[in-house]
């Protein structure tokens, strides 16, 4: 018991990365989470929503503490562009270059976890090697710690929006707006407030979190693919709390 109540006590101190109120940011820490993608169940029905996914997890005595929606889908709720789950090909990636949509803006990117732990790099420079887990989403907002040229400053567009980066410890930081922000916004949050290196777009409008702690369980609105951290005891085994 007391290693466990230690446990939480780290877990909740980890997850304050900075004091902006206008982003919601959840930093990984590979010592107390497990970070994974999902799609579907065993059934093979699309979970769609986080209490969906919540409740899988449940019978697996896996305690879901975070999620957020992982990159652009279609109507049928699939991925629009690559997809790794458990080491296994869902989607192809999605070469397309000249297209609308905020997927197509050059460069868009892939996140990834590999046996080496996870990586966020441009499409064209993926290299698809002990992918573990992995999703496709665009644009991408920092590469090598600099802005994504495509991102124009004086864009007005602005809606709630989520990402991922790793910071330059590593780390793996998910995070969603709390109010409608432009990309160079959000890029200059993760580069200049998070300290992060690489930064990709996962989506905007339909951006949700399920993080019961602060009282945020995702919205009505379908979303394809999952990204979940799941809490680990100090043996390497799922807690459930």
């Amino acid at each position: 018991m007391l290693r466990i109540n230690l446990t939480l006590i780290l877990l909740f101190t980890v997850l304050t990365v900075d004091a902006n109120p206008n982003f919601i940011d959840f930093k990984v820490d590979s010592k107390v989470h497990n970070i994974k993608l999902y799609l579907k169940d065993e059934h093979g029905q699309v979970f769609g929503q986080f209490n969906s996914l919540a409740k899988h997890l449940d019978t697996k005595n896996e305690k879901l503490v975070f999620a957020m929606n992982a990159g652009m889908f279609m109507e049928n709720l699939l991925p629009l562009g690559l997809y790794v789950e458990n080491g296994k090909l869902i989607q192809n990636i999605n070469l397309r270059t000249k297209a609308h949509g905020n997927f197509y803006m050059q460069p868009n990117g892939i996140f990834s976890i590999k046996t080496k732990g996870a990586q966020i790099n441009e499409t064209h420079k993926f290299k698809n090697n002990d992918v573990l887990f992995a999703t496709q989403s665009g644009p991408m907002l920092l590469i090598n710690s600099k802005l994504n040229p495509s991102i124009n400053k004086a864009n007005i567009s602005r809606l709630i929006r989520n990402g991922v980066c790793i910071d330059k410890s590593k780390h793996v930081i998910l995070s969603i707006s709390s109010k409608p922000v432009s990309f160079f916004e959000m890029a200059q949050h993760f580069k200049d407030e998070l300290s992060c290196e690489n930064a990709l777009y996962l989506d905007g409008a339909i951006s949700q979190i399920y993080w019961p702690k602060v009282n945020r369980y995702g919205l009505t609105s379908l979303i394809g693919p999952i990204i979940a951290v799941t809490m680990i005891n100090s043996d390497g085994s799922n807690l459930k709390r």
